[in-house]
């Protein structure tokens, strides 16, 4: 007797272990939970301000930054804008020739940049193009060997690479030659691929990733490949309704359900903070940046800001924080003073 009930013990905690262990792995698992935190307000001060519909810019996200300038992709066009920090002046209106030739794009997936160059990558054709930052043509190469989704600048002509599917990996480091010398963080194929949908920056050693569908916040050490935390965000929300599966006619159609919920529509970080932009889910007035602690990811605070957030449309630098927000298809670049 004392024998079966040590087996069924026993079996019991290692079936507790390996549950544990398989919920550790998968991606979309969070280890902290900050959603039963109340939202804390902090001021801010709006510095400036630019109207981009003034400037017929009407579908705009990506905003990226150097030390600088700011960088607004307007999505329906092959145009990239470049503007001053400091005075929010339009320092030029880059646009870029059409087509498949050197130099030539088709679309805009993605883009950065970094103190040499301006890169785009075109996933019609799986180009990456690097321009000078006054948006002369400096080289290209195809990548072949991933498929890629977002892009970032490394050091040392070394790029990362984010693929939401159809790799085996989601993160690849390629060099400027698109060859693939580092890969981490294996896909899942039991996980519907929407589940990696997010954005993610880069910063010191450290890569960041915040969940689009998933109310995820992750860090990862770029130098061991491993993840050091993955916790849910304020506005934390059950997701498994959020994706459907279905066939017809033998095709296999997969997308979001009609009432699924969204987490972050963008992030940045600086040395002390993850800066992310919650998706307003339908709820008027719901207007906020939420910030939270490099370290372990804790919820700090947030703040209101003027309109909705874009996508992918907030960076930071000192005590400023810029953020591409619209109001009833109007559109605007704002920049705050964080107190």
């Amino acid at each position: 007797m004392k024998v079966s009930i040590m087996k069924n013990l026993t079996l019991l905690i290692l079936t507790f272990i390996v549950g544990c262990q398989e919920k550790n792995t998968t991606f979309i698992w969070s280890e902290k939970n900050n959603s039963n935190l109340q939202r804390s307000i902090q001021n801010v001060t709006l510095a400036d301000s630019l109207d981009l519909d003034e400037l017929e810019k009407f579908y705009v996200l990506d905003l990226v930054q150097d030390n600088d300038f700011l960088y607004v992709l307007e999505g329906d066009k092959n145009e990239i804008l470049k503007i001053k920090k400091d005075n929010f002046q339009i320092q030029v209106d880059l646009t870029f020739k059409e087509g498949r030739g050197p130099g030539e794009i088709l679309s805009i997936t993605d883009y950065d940049v970094n103190n040499e160059f301006l890169m785009i990558f075109d996933q019609k054709q799986q180009k990456i193009v690097l321009f000078d930052k006054k948006g002369s043509f400096v080289r290209e190469f195809i990548t072949e060997e991933v498929v890629i989704d977002k892009i970032k600048f490394l050091e040392n002509e070394k790029l990362l690479t984010y693929s939401m599917s159809q790799n085996e990996y989601i993160f690849n480091i390629i060099d400027f030659k698109g060859i693939v010398e580092n890969s981490f963080i294996s896909f899942e194929p039991e996980l519907h691929f929407l589940m990696y949908t997010g954005d993610f920056v880069i910063y010191d050693k450290f890569l960041y990733f915040a969940g689009y569908s998933e109310p995820i916040l992750k860090k990862y050490s770029l130098e061991n490949k491993k993840q050091i935390y993955s916790v849910s965000v304020i506005d934390s929300y059950e997701s498994s309704t959020n994706y459907v599966k279905s066939e017809l006619g033998g095709y296999r159609m997969a997308g979001y359900s009609p009432g699924a919920l969204y987490a972050s529509l963008g992030m940045t970080v600086d040395s002390n903070r993850i800066y992310a932009t919650p998706h307003h889910n339908g709820t008027p007035g719901y207007k906020y940046v939420d910030m939270y602690d490099v370290e372990d990811g804790q919820y700090i605070s947030s703040i209101q800001v003027k309109h909705y957030p874009k996508l992918r449309g907030i960076q930071v630098e000192n005590n400023y924080i810029y953020t591409l927000e619209s109001r009833r298809d109007n559109n605007w670049l704002f920049k705050y003073i964080l107190k």
